[in-house]
Parts: structure tokens; C-alpha cells; sequence
């Protein structure tokens, strides 16, 4: 038997004016170059998404950012990234005790930001 310690977790903290109390937050987890998105808390994490999604995947090294989300969520990303991010639905799983879609965001050629 062996075991393997990686240090892949990532914790995305979006602040207000408050420098020192952060109002929006997100854990990724990369897995290769995915991205797994959970503990999403805080809509400001859409805006932050939305204006900054090339450089989240640049600092943490992914293509992609992926994981299952509420419906509601689904539609607000998909809202907050269009012409930014490319938005897929890949499936439904059950996550939580709830069927979810199981989201992926990846670059939009011709985007830079």
C-alpha cells in the first residue's frame, strides 16, 4: 500500500471595498489541467468569474473550470460568462442529495481577458 500527498487545492477570495473581509468565495481543485469548482459562496464570484476568468485559469494552471452547480447557478454563469467563456452542460449527476448539472467553463478563442 502507498499514498500520495498533492497539494492541489486552490482557494479564490473575491473582496469588496473592506480590504480586510472577503464577500465571495470559491475552492478549485486542480486535477491535471481541470479545474474542479466547489464551496462556490457569494454572487460577487460570477462577476469575478466573469471579468477575470483567462487569468483564474492562468494562476492556477487548467483549462478548464468544471463541477456541479444548483440550476440557478448554471443559468447565472452562464449569464455572467457569455462572450468571456466558453459554457457547456456536460451532464446531470447527484451531488448533495440533489441532481445537478456538472458545468464546464474553457477558454473562448479570440478572448484575451
Amino acid at each position: 500500500m502507498h499514498f500520495e500527498i498533492e497539494p492541489n487545492q486552490y482557494v479564490v477570495r473575491v473582496y469588496g471595498d473592506d480590504k480586510d473581509n472577503y464577500i465571495a468565495s470559491a475552492q478549485i481543485r486542480k486535477y491535471g489541467d481541470r479545474g474542479w469548482m466547489s464551496s462556490i459562496v457569494g454572487k460577487e464570484f460570477f462577476f469575478v468569474l466573469r471579468d477575470h476568468f483567462n487569468e483564474i485559469l492562468e494562476q492556477v494552471g487548467v483549462e478548464t473550470l468544471e463541477g456541479y452547480v444548483m440550476d440557478s447557478m448554471a443559468r447565472l454563469m452562464r449569464l455572467s460568462c457569455r462572450g468571456r467563456a466558453k459554457f457547456e452542460i456536460t451532464h446531470y449527476g447527484m451531488c448533495a442529495g440533489r441532481r445537478m448539472p456538472w458545468v464546464v467553463f474553457s477558454k473562448l478563442e479570440g478572448v484575451s481577458k
